[in-house]
């Protein structure tokens, strides 16, 4: 047909070899990286999404049985995770969670005043229970609670012995970034570490400047740092250790 190629015949355009021989190598490349990388990261995702307060408080609320495959990924991510013994401290914790958050909140008043002003009028009896919630500071502690509180319940109960798993579970879970902020910060440390100056750098050294320009805020036991250093070479450990 008119305007099209025979079925043998070669192109020979630079755009068409260059996007036949690179571009789509190269995207394919990037396609496949990318499911390969996180495709697993969804399983673990939706393990994760157990441990949030509000499916955790609705646990007891509503008597709910979690799926039976629940916290295998989480199991097969963190070694020293049981998926059997994570669910059962789940269950367990989940019905006396509001009970230990009550117990790490100080009430407004400890002892009902017992002077001549502590009379109620019929008017004040329809707000009986707006009182009570007052005094006790938990009005709804549903909404106060979340991931640092319980990892703070738990830690303050030295609850980790009783519950270690969920302990380890709920560590992960707090170590998550929430935004992609710091990872698009080191990204734009590569720019200010490797200038047109330091175009020969190679890998390993990129990767350690990178380390400590992010990680500036993390303190470093200087001394520690330079017996490593002094131990790696004998000419080094004459000059900076001490014989």
């Amino acid at each position: 047909m008119p305007g099209e190629n025979i079925y043998d015949e070669v192109s020979v355009s630079a755009c068409d070899r260059y996007r036949t021989n690179t571009y789509f190598k190269v995207l394919d490349q990037i396609i496949s990286s990318i499911n390969s990388r996180f495709s697993g990261a969804r399983e673990i995702l939706k393990d994760l999404s157990l441990l949030s307060p509000e499916r955790l408080m609705n646990m007891k609320k509503d008597n709910k049985s979690i799926p039976e495959d629940s916290f295998h990924n989480i199991s097969n991510w963190l070694k020293d995770i049981n998926g059997n013994d994570l669910k059962r401290e789940y269950i367990m914790f989940s019905h006396s969670l509001s009970d230990l958050v009550s117990g790490l909140e100080t009430p407004l008043l400890l002892h009902k005043p017992d002077g001549p002003d502590d009379t109620y009028d019929t008017d004040s009896s329809d707000n009986t229970n707006t009182d009570d919630e007052n005094n006790t500071g938990l009005a709804n502690p549903e909404t106060k609670i979340t991931i640092n509180t319980i990892l703070h319940v738990l830690s303050n109960y030295n609850l980790m012995s009783a519950f270690p798993n969920l302990y380890l579970a709920y560590k992960a879970l707090g170590t998550i970034p929430a935004t992609s902020a710091s990872a698009e910060r080191t990204f734009s440390k590569v720019k200010l570490i490797k200038t047109r100056l330091r175009s020969t750098i190679d890998q390993n050294r990129l990767e350690s400047l990178m380390l400590i320009s992010c990680e500036k805020d993390i303190q470093i036991n200087y001394n520690e740092v330079i017996d490593t250093f002094g131990l790696s070479s004998q000419v080094l450990k004459d000059a900076l250790m001490f014989k």
